[in-house]
C-alpha cells in the first residue's frame, strides 16, 4: 500500500509532490538569503557609487599606507551604515609609502608624507577634484632627513610640520594659497637606555589647541620638546620634558576642553598624563597608566596610536603585539579608568580613528592588511566588535572625511 501511494502514477500523490517541491524551493531560497547575510564583508564596492555623497547613511574615510606598487597610495573607503558594508571606493592619489596624512577640510587640501622609489622622503600636497573624484597633485617637496614618519598642521592651517624618525629632526613649512615653503628645521641629539634608544628618534609633531606651542615626541631620548608655535622658524626648545627612562614617547593627544595632554609611550606601553601651562606651554606630570599586559608570551606589546573623542570624556589607545584597542573614561585631572578592551580585528594595529558621527572606530591593521570596524557606544565609550572588515594593503593611517564630502561630478 505504501509503495502504491509513492508511485508517481498514483493520482492522489501528485498534489502532495507539488507541495513538497514548493517547500523545498522555499527552504533553499531562505538558506541562500542567510548565507548572503553572513557574507556582508565580501563586496568590494557599494552600489550607486556616484550617489554616495547624497546619502546620509554613508561614512567616508581616507586611508594612508605603506604600499609600494603601482596601485598603492591613498584610498577612499566608504561604510554604508544601513547595509553594514565596508567598501573600497577608489584609489584617490598614487604615492609610495603614504604612511601618514594631514587633511585640511576647509581648503579641500591634503598633505601626505611619502617617499620616492629610492625611499627618499617627500612632502606631497594635493587638492580635491570633484569632477574626477580624486586628489590632484599640486606640489612635491624633497625633505632633508631620513625615516619620515609623521605630519601635522596647526589649527588655522597656515603651517605644516613633519618628523623624521631615523635622522631625529623635525621640519616646519609655511602654507600659502600657491605653495608650501620651508621655514626651519631642528635636529635633536641624545639617547636613553634601550637598544632602540641609541640616538634621537622624533616620532610626532603637533600644535597645542591654542596654536601657541609646537610639541614633538622623541622616542630615542625619552623627551617631549616644546617650541614657540608662533615662530616662523625652529630655534631652541622652550622646554624639554623628561619622561621615565625607557618610556619611548610616540604620540600626543590634547584634551579638547582642558589643558591636559596625554603621551602615548611605545616602549613602556603606557600613557603619561600632563597638566599643560597655557602661559608657558610646559607640561607637569599628573599620572601614569600602564597598558597591560606589557608582554604576551615572547611578543612585546608596544603602543601605537591614541585618540580622544570630541566630548573629551573618552580616550582610546591601540597596542600592537596583543593587537587590542583600549577604551578609557577620562576622569578628574585626566585620571584614566578602563572601560573595556577589544581585539583590533587584525594584526599590528598601527592607527585608528573615529567616524564623523563618532559611533564607529576604523582600525588600520598593518600586518594583516585589513581595516576593521568597531562600534562605539557614545554615552559609555564602550567598544563592541562588529566583525566587519576590508582587505587593503599595509594600512597605517585613518581619517574621516566628514559628512557628504564626496561631491557628485559637475560635468558628465
Amino acid at each position: 500500500m505504501v509503495n502504491n501511494m509513492l508511485n508517481k502514477d498514483n493520482p492522489f500523490t501528485k498534489p502532495w509532490q507539488a507541495r513538497l517541491q514548493k517547500a523545498l524551493k522555499t527552504a533553499v531560497f531562505a538558506a541562500v538569503l542567510v548565507t548572503l547575510g553572513a557574507c556582508k564583508n565580501v563586496p568590494n564596492t557599494l552600489p550607486h557609487e556616484d550617489d554616495l555623497s547624497m546619502r546620509p547613511d554613508i561614512e567616508h574615510f581616507i586611508i594612508g599606507g605603506y604600499g609600494t606598487s603601482a596601485e598603492s597610495g591613498i584610498q577612499l573607503v566608504s561604510y554604508d551604515t544601513n547595509a553594514q558594508l565596508l567598501a573600497k571606493k577608489q584609489l584617490v592619489a598614487a604615492a609610495y609609502n603614504a604612511s601618514y596624512l594631514a587633511w585640511l577640510p576647509q581648503q579641500r587640501r591634503l598633505y601626505s608624507i611619502a617617499t620616492d622609489e629610492k625611499k627618499s622622503p617627500l612632502l606631497l600636497q594635493y587638492s580635491w577634484n570633484k569632477n574626477t573624484q580624486k586628489f590632484d597633485l599640486r606640489e612635491s617637496l624633497n625633505i632633508d632627513g631620513r625615516g619620515i614618519c609623521h605630519i601635522n598642521t596647526n589649527r588655522d592651517q597656515s603651517k605644516v610640520a613633519v618628523a623624521n624618525y631615523t635622522s631625529g629632526d623635525i621640519g616646519l613649512f609655511d602654507i600659502t594659497d600657491t605653495n608650501t615653503s620651508a621655514l626651519g628645521k631642528f635636529n635633536n641629539v641624545g639617547k636613553s637606555i634601550t637598544a632602540r634608544q641609541q640616538s634621537s628618534h622624533l616620532h610626532y609633531v603637533g600644535w597645542s589647541n591654542d596654536n601657541r606651542y609646537l610639541y614633538t615626541s622623541d622616542l630615542g631620548t625619552d623627551e617631549i620638546l616644546v617650541f614657540d608655535g608662533q615662530e616662523n622658524a625652529l630655534s631652541r626648545p622652550l622646554h624639554r620634558i623628561k619622561l621615565d627612562s625607557g618610556d619611548g614617547p610616540r604620540h600626543l593627544a590634547f584634551h579638547p576642553n582642558q589643558n591636559i595632554v596625554f603621551s602615548l609611550n611605545e616602549l613602556s606601553n603606557s600613557i603619561t598624563v600632563y597638566k599643560q601651562s597655557s602661559q608657558t606651554g610646559k607640561l607637569d606630570q599628573l599620572h601614569k597608566t600602564l597598558l597591560h599586559p606589557q608582554k604576551q608570551g615572547e611578543t612585546n606589546n608596544i603602543a601605537s596610536a591614541i585618540r580622544i573623542d570630541k566630548s573629551g570624556k573618552h580616550l582610546y589607545a591601540a597596542v600592537r603585539g596583543e593587537d587590542m584597542l583600549y577604551a578609557y573614561e577620562i576622569k578628574e585631572k585626566g585620571k584614566l579608568s578602563l572601560i573595556n578592551k577589544v581585539s583590533s580585528g587584525g594584526k599590528h594595529p598601527r592607527d585608528f580613528n573615529f567616524s564623523s558621527s563618532q559611533d564607529y572606530i576604523l582600525v588600520a591593521n598593518q600586518h594583516s592588511d585589513t581595516l576593521n570596524l568597531i562600534k562605539r557606544e557614545l554615552s559609555s565609550g564602550k567598544l563592541i566588535p562588529t566583525g566587519i572588515s576590508l582587505s587593503i594593503t599595509k594600512p597605517s593611517y585613518v581619517s574621516a572625511l566628514g559628512d557628504k564630502f564626496v561631491s557628485t561630478r559637475t560635468n558628465p
